[in-house]
C-alpha cells in the first residue's frame, strides 16, 4: 500500500470547511459576550446597604459596593422557552427525515436534551424584551 500526502482540501471541500471554521469563531465570540454581560457596569447598581452574614443585621455597605439589579423574567422561563425551541428543532428534523424514509431516534423520556444558557445571554434576553415592550407600549 502506497502512503499518500495528505493534500490541502479544494473546492467545496475547502468552501464548507472554512464555512464551519467561522461558524466556530463567531460562537466562541458570541459566548466570550455572553459570558461577561451581566457583570458590565451598565447593568450593575450600587448598593447602601447589605446584609451582614454572621449576624444577620442589615449594615451600610462599601462606597464602591455594586450588585446586578432585580431581573424581569425569571431563569426557568428561559429555561423552557430554550427546551421548547429544542423539541420543535427535533419535530422539524424527524418530519424531513421521515419524507426521505430515514427514522429518527426519538429523544429519551429518562433523559431529555437540556438547553443551557450562558448568564449573560440571559440577561441580553431579559434587556432586549424589556426595551421591545417599552418600545410597544409607548406606541400605544
Amino acid at each position: 500500500m502506497v502512503k499518500t500526502e495528505k493534500s490541502d482540501p479544494v473546492g467545496v471541500r475547502k468552501s464548507n470547511l472554512e464555512l464551519f471554521d467561522l461558524a466556530r469563531k463567531a460562537k466562541r465570540a458570541v459566548d466570550g459576550v455572553s459570558r461577561f454581560a451581566n457583570k458590565a457596569p451598565l447593568y450593575l447598581s450600587r448598593v447602601s446597604h447589605v446584609i451582614d452574614k454572621s449576624t444577620g443585621k442589615l449594615v451600610k455597605a462599601a462606597p464602591d459596593s455594586k450588585r446586578r439589579s432585580q431581573r424581569l423574567i425569571s431563569k426557568n422561563a428561559f429555561r423552557v422557552a430554550a427546551s421548547g425551541a429544542t423539541q420543535r428543532a427535533y419535530a422539524l428534523l424527524d418530519n424531513t427525515a421521515r419524507a426521505y424514509g430515514e427514522e429518527a431516534t426519538s429523544d429519551s423520556k429518562r433523559a431529555p436534551a437540556l438547553v443551557s444558557l450562558a448568564p449573560g445571554a440571559v440577561h441580553q434576553l431579559q434587556l432586549f424584551l424589556s426595551a421591545y415592550c417599552q418600545t410597544a407600549f409607548a406606541k400605544v
